[in-house]
């Protein structure tokens, strides 16, 4: 699981994405400031209440106590692959382009071309580094890029008209009409 800061910084920016969040057993998520501060896993939910195992300061991974969180919407989700692939495979969206009999082959297909590895000579249609990135920031930029139009500047999220599923309007410099 990608920890970095560029990722959590990448996560709290998708704004779209944290509005999704229905917290869940094994979900992480990153408190930024006050007592507690850091990297937590949701172990339980009772009652409403997080009870999370956390990365303390000595980087000591699952103390022995569980930790109460409330207010969740106060925390930055970090989704894991899985679930941004779900995101993708909207089963209630009668024109969803991946729901198809091959719905998950389709979608691994576009993210593969997204990334440019499909055509040894393609750049991608990536604005990440996938030699640098993880799987996790691969999977953020692409559901972002493919659901809202989005791509990341290295500091937040903007809107390219150029992007429609992921895929520049425009052509790309290995492309022929």
């Amino acid at each position: 699981m990608d920890t970095s800061k560029e990722r959590i910084k990448m996560c709290k920016e998708a704004g779209e994405i944290q509005k999704q969040w229905i917290p869940s057993q094994g979900d992480w998520f990153y408190k930024q400031d006050g007592i507690g501060f850091g990297l937590w896993v949701i172990c339980y939910i009772k009652n409403g209440i997080l009870l999370c195992a956390g990365e303390k300061r000595g980087n000591r991974l699952f103390d022995d106590k569980l930790v109460e969180f409330r207010l969740p919407e106060m925390y930055i989700w970090l989704p894991h692959q899985d679930q941004l692939q779900e995101m993708l495979l909207d089963y209630d969206d009668p024109l969803n382009r991946f729901m198809t009999s091959v719905c998950h082959s389709t979608l691994v297909c576009n993210f593969a071309q997204f990334c440019g590895v499909l055509d040894e000579d393609a750049e991608g249609r990536s604005n990440v580094d996938i030699r640098k990135e993880s799987l996790e920031v691969l999977w953020l930029a692409f559901v972002m890029a493919e659901k809202y139009s989005k791509v990341w500047d290295g500091d937040k999220w903007i809107k390219d008209d150029d992007i429609d599923f992921g895929k520049p309007k425009r052509l790309m410099p290995w492309e022929v009409e």
